[in-house]
């Protein structure tokens, strides 16, 4: 303390006083010390404590450091309130004043005693002996009692403990206690928080399959101190899904989400915030193969093809690649499990050569990281170059033709990758029906790669193929452009090519053949004539029998279908006429008459025979004539008229027969319900499969039926009396016609026996004139060696011997052919008995033809001189035996 004009408080109160002050310091300093450690401890230990259950939010971490580190601010308050402001003696009196108010009061008497100097000057010793006084009291306290309330003990034990307690965490968890003080200390500071369980990073955003259930799977770090058992996921408001763990993985089995939905994972001490997001998967929109066919079809440009159906058929040899478009842009892709690296949203294969069966899988995945929902895959199938196929127009598959003849008909060839070329290929196939085999095949046009469909016309003339007269068989090929794949033929068009002078015999005995058939169509008519007349003949009574009416029809219906017959004969003479047109050997003049015959045997089968038929079916069918009762009312009458005529559509066959839709003159206005027709024609009698008669049906209004197909001819159903007189007329109407038509066939018949004889006779002609010159050529040829040969008589060879060696066999063959003129003259001769046949044959027979060639063709080797003279003979006979006849 100071001094004050000599006065001084005692050094034992200052003493007491200064220690009373330090105590006061001590303790209030420590004590704040104390709280500040505690608040910094305790709010450290409680962001440690709360991160192990969770993340502590920033904005309790920010309040905490807050606290924590607010809390020094009480060290300087302390230091103001308990240090700066109890410095003086004054202010420490008053202090203890508080505790010790008796003590306390005296110390600032005498303090202001000390201090004052008018209290000095009335009394210095009165003075001196209060301050001794109140030292002497002062020294009996302890001032200690006087300490202001304090409780820094415990604060000491609290932060003690404390500090101990974070001590020992910081032992044991060293990265822990960093972690929270990091995370205490600066929480403005993105710091994540430490786990004793670590999991691999987590996604913010997990991508699921939209509407599917899916698997998310979250792994324990290598690094982690705790691995729990289980872990939990909690899905917005839904339930929670809890998983065991797997060899450090937790797998979770995500229900199907539709929305974007908050995602809580719960590990032990980890607790981790992230999302879902349904996505649609990404799916294949476009799928094309790009082929690049096989070398030798000589096809540059690459075919692009749709594939997404999954299979696709490719020509074998073939390299294929395949490319699929997603709808989204892909991060990876597997090709048969091989890692492709996709371009934007298309995987594409490598090169595929298909030979067999081949499959690609395609497997993707998008940025998103979904998958397919399925690998696609796509069936490359590997099929063989497909055979051209044919088609062939106007060419007969079995015919008699000229060797001049010209044969025109188109050929239509298919194939799946072009038409090479078309042509035809023809052999023979009788050695013993020509010299030379005929075998030769001609290219008829040509396709390049990219026709796919080849058309061209044709034409084969045996003459101009050097072809000789010899049945052969014809093929029409095509070739395609796959190697060393034989040519594709179609079946065989068997085709005898024969001379005039063959084709001429061929005709007659074909007309031959029909004027037979035509005999046998007069024939029956004669048949149907005679039993028409007896029938004729009969009483009335007996004609109109249910027995001869039947007898009747039969008769109309054998009319009709002798008629047919007729009509087809004719077609079938059309036909000859046009085959033996084309021949020049045979006479314009016979195919005339021929052809104005068959136009009268076509107005036969087409008019006249079905005129008498349809006389015969009204016979059949007429009625009576009754008396009418004067006590009958004229409705009631049996009426005659016939049922007004229905309109109808369709087809009667029936020869001479009306079109379903033509109507008789007279038909009434009235119509009934139109009718489907189909009417056959029948070569039977009527009787046949005959029903019995029914009683009368009541008419019945009209009504539209089905389509009925009924066969030619009349039924009858007995419902009343026949007419006598006019069945008996129209009987004799029809044997008056049929006899008519039966003298027309007579003529006619006599005309074609002439026409007939005519042309057989003119194709013996004609083969004896082609002996003729025949001999007239081997003379020529004998003549055109005579210099090579004559004087070497067994010492010919080479190409003479060749030769001679051909005239010889053609001899031998002329030799046949005049065996069968002689026999064709004999049977000529005895069908017609001319004599000019019969006398150039014994003229034949008398120079011993036959044996003389043979003899002939024997020496030309030897006697060439000889041989010449001898075919120049008989190339005259010949030509004379031609003329006479």
């Amino acid at each position: 303390m100071n001094e004050t004009h000599g006065l001084q408080i005692p050094d034992s109160l200052k003493k007491q006083l200064l220690e009373f002050r330090g105590r006061v310091h001590r303790i209030k300093l420590v004590e704040a010390i104390a709280i500040v450690v505690f608040a910094a401890t305790i709010t450290y230990l409680f962001v440690f404590a709360m991160d192990r259950l969770t993340d502590t939010p920033l904005a309790v971490r920010v309040m905490l450091a807050v606290l924590g580190i607010g809390s020094l601010a009480i060290v300087p308050y302390a230091v103001f309130r308990w240090i700066i402001r109890y410095r003086s003696p004054e202010s420490v009196s008053r202090l203890l004043a508080k505790r010790m108010p008796s003590i306390g009061d005296q110390l600032l008497g005498v303090i202001e005693l000390a201090s004052s100097q008018s209290e000095q000057a009335r009394s210095r010793a009165l003075c001196e002996a209060a301050i001794k006084q109140v030292a002497q009291d002062a020294a009996k306290c302890d001032f200690g009692e006087a300490t202001p309330a304090n409780r820094y003990r415990t604060w000491l034990v609290f932060s003690g403990g404390l500090v101990a307690l974070v001590t020992l965490v910081a032992l044991v968890y060293p990265e822990a206690s960093r972690n929270a003080f990091s995370r205490w200390a600066t929480p403005w500071q993105p710091v994540p928080r430490y786990t004793f369980t670590q999991l691999d990073p987590i996604e913010q955003k997990y991508v699921v399959p939209h509407g599917e259930v899916a698997t998310i799977a979250f792994r324990l770090a290598d690094a982690s101190k705790w691995q729990p058992d289980s872990a939990t996921l909690r899905i917005g408001i839904q339930k929670s899904i809890v998983s065991k763990v797997v060899r450090g993985t937790y797998e979770f089995e995500i229900p199907a989400q539709i929305s974007d939905q908050s995602v809580e994972l719960i590990v032990g001490d980890f607790n981790g915030k992230t999302a879902l997001k349904p996505t649609l998967r990404p799916e294949l929109n476009e799928v094309l193969t790009d082929v690049k066919l096989p070398e030798y079809l000589g096809i540059e440009t690459r075919e692009k093809k749709d594939s997404r159906v999954g299979q696709i058929t490719l020509v074998k040899g073939s390299r294929a690649v395949v490319s699929a478009t997603a709808n989204r842009s892909l991060e990876s892709g597997l090709v048969n499990d091989q890692p492709q690296s996709p371009t934007e949203a298309t995987l594409v294969s490598t090169e595929v050569e298909v030979l067999d069966k081949h499959e690609l899988r395609f497997e993707w995945k998008d940025g998103l990281g979904l998958t397919g929902r399925e690998p696609f895959s796509l069936q490359l199938d590997a099929v063989d170059d497909e055979a051209p196929t044919l088609m062939v127009d106007g060419l007969p598959r079995r015919a008699v033709v000229l060797d001049s003849e010209t044969l025109t008909f188109e050929i239509t060839s298919n194939d799946d990758f072009g038409v090479k070329r078309v042509g035809i290929m023809w052999r023979g196939i009788d050695p013993r029906l020509a010299e030379n085999l005929a075998e030769g095949d001609r290219v008829l046009s040509a396709g390049d790669f990219t026709t796919d469909q080849l058309q061209a016309k044709g034409t084969f003339s045996a003459k101009s193929l050097g072809i000789e007269a010899q049945p052969i068989e014809l093929f029409v090929w095509a070739e395609d452009y796959l190697p060393h794949r034989e040519r594709v033929f179609s079946a065989p068009h068997v085709l005898f090519v024969l001379t005039p002078d063959q084709h001429a015999v061929w005709m007659a005995e074909q007309l031959s053949r029909w004027h037979r058939k035509a005999l046998d169509v007069r024939d029956r008519e004669r048949q149907l004539y005679e039993e028409n007349k007896r029938l004729r003949d009969l009483d009335p009574d007996k004609l109109a029998s249910p027995a001869n009416r039947k007898a009747v029809e039969r008769q109309a219906s054998a009319e009709r279908s002798n008629g047919r017959r007729l009509d087809r004969l004719g077609q079938l003479g059309d036909d000859l006429i046009k085959a033996a047109s084309r021949n020049p050997e045979i006479g314009v003049g016979h195919l005339e008459r021929w052809a104005e015959m068959l136009q009268v045997l076509q107005d036969l089968s087409e008019n006249r025979m079905p005129s008498v038929a349809g006389l015969l079916e009204d016979a059949a069918s007429s009625q009576p004539k009754l008396a009418l009762d004067s006590r009958q009312p004229v409705e009631s009458q049996p009426s005659t008229m016939k049922k007004p005529a229905s309109p109808s559509a369709g087809r009667v066959r029936a020869a001479g027969g009306r079109k379903p839709n033509e109507s008789k003159p007279g038909d009434q206005k009235l119509r009934s319900a139109p009718q489907l027709v189909d009417m056959e024609s029948s070569a039977n009698s009527p009787d046949e499969g005959e029903a019995k008669p029914g009683s009368p049906k009541k008419p019945s209004s009209p009504a539209l039926r089905l389509p009925v197909t009924t066969v030619m001819g009349k039924a009858t159903d007995g419902k009343n009396s026949p007419q006598p007189g006019g069945q008996q007329e129209q009987m004799t109407k029809a044997v008056e016609e049929q006899k008519d038509l039966l003298a027309e066939f007579d003529r006619l018949t006599d005309e074609l026996n002439e026409v007939l004889a005519n042309l057989e006779g003119s194709t013996l002609v004609k083969r004896l004139k082609a002996v003729s010159r025949s001999q007239d050529l081997i003379a020529g040829k004998l003549t055109g060696q005579m210099e090579a040969t004559f004087g070497k008589a067994g010492f010919i060879g080479g190409d003479v011997k060749d030769v001679l060696n051909g005239l010889e066999e053609s001899e031998r063959k002329t030799s046949q052919k005049v065996s069968y003129i002689m026999d064709d003259m004999a049977a000529y001769f005895e069908r017609r008995r001319f004599a000019r046949f019969k006398t150039t044959l014994d003229e034949m027979r008398e120079a011993n033809t036959l044996s003389s060639l043979r003899d002939l063709a024997s020496k030309l080797h030897q006697k060439q001189g000889t041989s010449v003279a001898e075919a120049e003979y008989w190339a005259d006979s010949f030509d004379r035996w031609a003329e006479n006849l």
